[in-house]
């Protein structure tokens, strides 16, 4: 991995910032999720560690989180961007989420972006949670 251009990397950066708006915005209201275009691409791949959950594609995407209690505030912190290429990146970043009862979670994310005619999209995320009480369940209601 390698360097990134200074504009690349404000560019992934506001993507971050961005995705947190988008979210809180989404989640509060209960949509629209059509705004998950402007973050994520169509063929978004995104795992939720370690409840092994895996959604594939922006459509899959928009129907579970439509149809959860989804968190209300998503801030992605301390964000190590790098290049893999032309028009790829990876970034990882520390997560804090605010859940409906007030309830905090942290974790990682760990995303892989590409480069679209519409500006930078995350194409991969893992998102491993870290609750503080290891033997709790995650408090994060997904339909099963």
């Amino acid at each position: 991995m390698g360097k990134i251009a200074s504009d690349d990397y404000i560019e992934i950066a506001n993507l971050m910032g961005r995705y947190g708006h988008i979210m809180e915005e989404c989640s509060m209201s209960g949509g629209p999720w059509d705004r998950l275009g402007e973050i994520y691409s169509d063929d978004v791949v995104f795992g939720v560690e370690p409840d092994g959950v895996w959604m594939n594609g922006l459509g899959e995407l928009k129907d579970t989180w439509g149809a959860s209690t989804h968190p209300w505030g998503h801030h992605a912190t301390n964000l190590v961007i790098e290049s893999t290429g032309p028009d790829s990146a990876t970034c990882a970043s520390k997560v804090i989420i605010i859940l409906p009862d007030a309830r905090t979670v942290t974790g990682v994310y760990l995303d892989r972006l590409i480069r679209t005619p519409e500006g930078w999209r995350i194409q991969h995320r893992v998102c491993t949670m870290r609750p503080i009480d290891h033997d709790a369940p995650l408090p994060i209601p997904w339909p099963k």
